[in-house]
């Protein structure tokens, strides 16, 4: 591996340094267009900006050299606190950008450990640094350098748009299911009518169910599984939150000349007890509560719901699946009949959250936004509350994607 020195910037460097400033921006604007948007001069004005930096006493701007080639820059200063605040001066660390051929060799660590030798030199005690919370990379990078999140900023646009997307006050989970859903979401959903017929064979096959069982469709949606199990002599009730998707589902219900009860409430608040057989939560529509401790309470009333010896079924996404698809961060976009649709997926990996920021710009230029939240579960996680919601250690793994969870009698 080639030497990396650190040393002060000179006037020469600039052009490099710029460089280097530019590729920087151009991650910031991806992250955040609208904040990071910059004027026709800005070269100009950072390059003036960087020349009043050299010429401080309180400010170090310093290069990473590699073969005589500048390969990364930090900008710090040694910053006034509140005078309520001791001690009186901070280091601030402003700006690292190391090139993207030279990352992940230590360069912008050992930017940071000079930073840091000469806020010591200096006396200093505290040092901080601004990173942003949406970069899984930088927000590891700072970690490994000491630096631990104490402050969050968050951000809003003001004006004319803001007031067409601002919240409603409703979860996601109450608007996200609508026409958008299935326009944009499914693609008219036409595709899925393939799948259903198998997934209902493993339904039928899973929980060793017979005609005239009853069973309860969790999240129904448009109810393609309700009617498809009706048709098969099953006693099918189906629940949804949305009301635009449960007349979706009494349509197809009614297409296929199949008899379903249909009942619009939350999950949590199911009001039947030991009256089914068998309950199927299908399509990833489980972990859309915000905490843990929601979806125990959704599990519970599924319990309530059954008969002694009833099964229920959850369809689950794997882990590994969403780190594989959505390791940090990824922004799609399409068009859809002169619509455009910008999809930005972000992965916490910390809470084990996959989150969707969707916005949607019609012909007319109006804007709508749209957000999706699911708790991604592993079988070690979910399996002992499985367990402790049926009170026995019956529940069983019955595929990579399915838990089947069986009540007793005597349960909780």
């Amino acid at each position: 591996m080639r030497a990396i020195s650190v040393r002060r910037a000179t006037e020469q460097d600039f052009d490099a340094i710029l460089r280097l400033w530019r590729e920087a921006m151009a991650l910031h604007q991806e992250i955040e267009p609208a904040v990071w948007t910059t004027v026709a001069d800005a070269d100009d004005l950072a390059r003036g900006h960087f020349g009043e930096c050299l010429a401080k006493d309180d400010h170090r701007l310093l290069v990473a050299e590699e073969e005589k080639e500048v390969v990364g820059y930090l900008l710090a200063s040694k910053s006034k606190r509140p005078p309520v605040l001791s001690p009186k001066v901070q280091g601030t660390i402003h700006e690292v950008c190391v090139t993207s051929s030279a990352r992940r060799r230590g360069v912008g660590g050992l930017l940071v450990a000079e930073a840091m030798g000469w806020f010591q030199s200096g006396g200093l005690t505290l040092a901080t640094a601004s990173f942003a919370a949406d970069n899984p990379a930088s927000v590891a990078f700072w970690k490994a350098q000491g630096f631990r999140p104490y402050l969050f900023t968050g951000m809003r646009s003001i004006g004319a748009d803001t007031a067409q997307t601002q919240p409603t006050g409703k979860r996601w989970y109450e608007e996200f299911f609508d026409e958008d859903y299935i326009r944009f979401h499914l693609g008219g959903a036409a595709w899925l009518a393939e799948r259903t017929t198998g997934e209902c064979d493993f339904v039928v096959q899973a929980l060793g169910l017979k005609e005239g069982d009853r069973v309860l469709d969790l999240c129904c949606g448009q109810a393609r599984h309700s009617a498809e199990l009706a048709r098969r002599g099953l006693d099918v009730t189906g629940v949804d939150l949305s009301e635009y998707l449960l007349g979706l589902a009494r349509k197809t219900a009614e297409e296929a000349q199949v008899k379903v009860r249909f009942e619009r409430c939350d999950m949590r608040e199911l009001p039947w007890n030991g009256e089914f057989d068998a309950a199927i939560n299908i399509f990833t529509s489980f972990g859309y509560l915000e905490a843990d401790e929601e979806d125990e309470k959704a599990l519970r009333a599924v319990h309530t719901a059954l008969r002694p010896g009833g099964r229920v079924l959850l369809d689950l996404p794997t882990l590994s699946h969403f780190q594989k698809i959505h390791p940090g961060r990824k922004r799609d976009w399409s068009e859809h009949e002169g619509r455009l649709v910008v999809d930005e997926f972000t992965w916490d990996m910390h809470r084990s959250r996959l989150r969707l920021e969707r916005a949607i710009v019609e012909p007319d230029g109006v804007r709508r936004r749209k957000r999706f939240d699911l708790r991604i579960y592993t079988t070690r996680r979910l399996r002992p509350c499985c367990v402790e919601v049926a009170s026995s250690g019956s529940a069983h793994l019955a595929a990579l994607i399915c838990l089947i969870l069986a009540r007793t009698r005597g349960g909780c």
